[in-house]
C-alpha cells in the first residue's frame, strides 16, 4: 500500500498504510473458494451432459467430503476433456499438498494448462508464482505480461496489483494514469485495497489535485469491510477534522478496529490522540501502553517513542537497558531517530558497553539513509574523543548493514 503522511503540529502524522506493495501476494483463490461459486463459474462452462461434467461434479463431491486422491482422479478425467477449471483445481491440489505430495513445480504446469484453456485465475496464479519464483524461476517479466492478462480477464485482485505498481513505478515505469484507471476498476469490483488506494490517491498530490471528499468516500467503503489501512486513515480524518466534523470518540472506535487486527500505525495513532487529551485527562502511564502495543506490533516510529520514555521515565519506570533494546530493534527496522539514538548510547555506555566504533557505525547508518547537519556533529564528536578510531571499518560495517537489510546488524 502506499504511504501517506500529513505535517500537522511540527511533526508528521501518519495515516496511510505501512507498505508500498504487495510484495508476496497469495494466489487469488484456492480450490475450496471457487468450490463456493461452481453454480456460476466452473459447472456452466460445459453442457450438464457431457462425461466431462460428470467426472468434474464427482470431483467436486469427493473434495467436499475430504477425499482428495479421488477428486484428484476425477478431476483428471474431466481434464482430458480439456476443461480448464478442472487443471485449476488439480494445480490447487499439488499447491497446498492435499491427496498429494506438494510440489509447487506440478502446480505450476496444472495452472498453465488450466491457463492456456482461458482461466483467469490460474493466469493470476502462475503471475504469483513467477514473481515469486515458486515452481519456476522468477521471473517479472512474465510476471507482468501474466498480471495483464489476468486484469484484463476481470481478475480483481490482478487488476488491483498491477494498478499498484503502476501508480508507485515499481518494476514497471510509472503510469499514473493507468495505474489510477485499473485501481478504480479494481474498487469498483470491490477490493478494500484498491478502494484504499482511491482514497490515497485523492489525497495526495503526488497523483492528483487533492479532493478529501472524495478521498474519504474511498476510504469508508474500504473500511466498510474492515480494511486496517482504511480503517487507520479514517481514524487521522475523524481526529482531525478532515472532511468529518472531528469527532475524537469515533476516531478512537476506528482506530480500535485495527488495532485488533493486529495494525501498529492505529495503535501509534491511538497513542497519540490519548496524548493530545482529546479523549481526556492525559494519564501517561495509559499513553506509554498504547505506545507499547503499537511497538509491539512492529510500528517503528513507536518503538522508538518507547525507547524514549524508558530513556526519560516517562508513564513507566526508567529503565536504560529496555531503551537501548527498542532503539536497537527500531534502529534495524530503519529509523533515523532511532539510529542516532542508539549511537548515543554506545558512546555514552548507557544500556550496554561503551563502544565508539559501533556508535560511529550507526551514525554512519543514519548519515547515508538520511543525511543531517545533526548526525556529522556527532560524528566529529566521536572523532574528537577517539581520535584513532577505525572510521574506514565503522562505514564498512554500516554500508554491510544497510546492503543486508539490517540482518545480524
Amino acid at each position: 500500500m502506499m504511504n501517506h503522511t500529513q505535517e500537522t503540529n511540527g511533526h508528521v502524522a501518519r495515516f496511510g498504510a505501512q507498505r508500498t506493495i504487495k510484495t508476496v501476494p497469495k494466489p487469488l483463490v484456492t480450490a475450496l473458494a471457487l468450490l463456493a461459486a461452481l453454480v456460476t463459474t466452473s459447472i456452466t462452462t460445459l453442457p450438464l451432459s457431457t462425461p466431462a461434467h460428470a467426472d468434474f461434479q464427482a470431483g467436486v463431491e469427493a473434495y467436499v467430503l475430504n477425499d482428495y486422491q479421488t477428486a484428484l482422479k476425477e478431476w483428471k478425467k474431466s481434464a482430458k476433456e480439456g476443461h480448464a477449471e478442472s487443471y485449476f483445481y488439480i494445480a490447487n491440489l499439488y499447491e497446498r499438498g492435499l491427496g498429494v505430495e506438494q510440489s509447487d513445480t506440478l502446480a505450476a504446469e496444472y495452472y498453465k494448462r488450466a491457463s492456456d484453456l482461458g482461466n483467469h485465475e490460474a493466469t493470476f496464479n502462475l503471475a504469483v508464482f513467477a514473481f515469486e519464483g515458486r515452481g519456476t524461476p522468477q521471473d517479472h517479466e512474465l510476471w507482468i505480461t501474466l498480471l495483464r492478462s489476468a486484469a484484463n480477464g476481470q481478475i480483481i485482485a490482478a487488476q488491483q496489483w498491477l494498478g499498484q505498481i503502476l501508480l508507485s513505478g515499481t518494476y514497471v515505469e510509472q503510469d499514473i494514469e493507468q495505474g489510477s484507471l485499473w485501481t478504480e476498476r479494481a474498487a469498483i469490483g470491490g477490493s478494500p485495497e484498491a478502494q484504499f488506494n482511491m482514497g490515497v490517491i485523492f489525497s495526495s498530490e503526488k497523483f492528483r489535485n487533492t479532493d478529501y471528499q472524495i478521498a474519504k468516500g474511498w476510504f469508508e467503503k474500504s473500511a466498510a469491510k474492515d480494511y486496517p489501512p482504511a480503517l487507520n486513515t479514517l481514524g487521522y480524518f475523524y481526529a482531525n477534522g478532515i472532511s468529518v466534523t472531528k469527532n475524537p470518540k469515533k476516531s478512537a472506535e476506528l482506530y480500535q478496529r485495527a488495532i485488533e487486527q493486529d495494525y501498529g500505525l492505529a495503535a501509534f495513532n491511538f497513542a497519540e490522540l490519548l496524548e493530545s487529551g482529546q479523549l481526556g485527562e492525559v494519564d501517561n502511564r495509559e499513553i506509554f501502553l498504547a505506545f507499547q502495543t503499537a511497538a509491539e506490533l512492529n510500528d517503528t516510529t513507536a518503538q522508538t517513542e518507547l525507547g524514549i520514555r524508558y530513556l526519560n521515565g516517562n508513564g513507566t519506570k526508567k529503565d536504560v537497558n529496555k531503551a537501548f533494546k527498542w532503539f536497537q530493534r527500531s534502529a534495524r527496522n530503519g529509523d533515523h531517530t532511532a539510529q542516532y539514538n542508539l549511537a548515543a548510547l554506545y558512546s555514552a555506555g548507557i544500556g550496554t558497553s561503551v563502544n565508539r566504533l559501533e556508535a560511529m557505525k550507526w551514525l554512519y547508518i543514519a548519515q547515508i539513509t538520511n543525511p543531517s547537519n545533526k548526525v556529522e556533529a556527532a560524528i566529529i564528536l566521536i572523532r574528537k574523543k577517539e581520535p584513532n578510531i577505525d572510521s574506514i571499518a565503522a562505514m564498512h560495517a554500516a554500508e554491510t548493514c544497510i546492503t543486508g537489510n539490517y540482518v545480524d546488524c
